[in-house]
């Protein structure tokens, strides 16, 4: 009888223990699902114009056609 309980005792606290580490790890999926969307937020709101700065390769001249030659 004694050893009945102890096995019951046992599985609730495997269970509680599981409980434990999934509520850790569903925690930290949603730390790094909200830094996700932070980044991504930021990286479109900073991105007005960026592109226009950029020189571009095919307008600049060679030092050959600055000599006119």
């Amino acid at each position: 009888m004694v050893r009945e309980e102890w096995t019951l005792g046992s599985r609730f606290n495997q269970r509680d223990q599981k409980r434990k580490v999934n509520k850790i790890y569903n925690i930290a999926i949603t730390i790094v699902s909200i830094l996700i969307v932070i980044v991504a937020v930021s990286i479109f709101l900073s991105d007005d114009g960026t592109e226009s700065k950029k020189p571009r390769l095919n307008q600049s001249k060679s030092p050959r056609q600055k000599r006119g030659k």
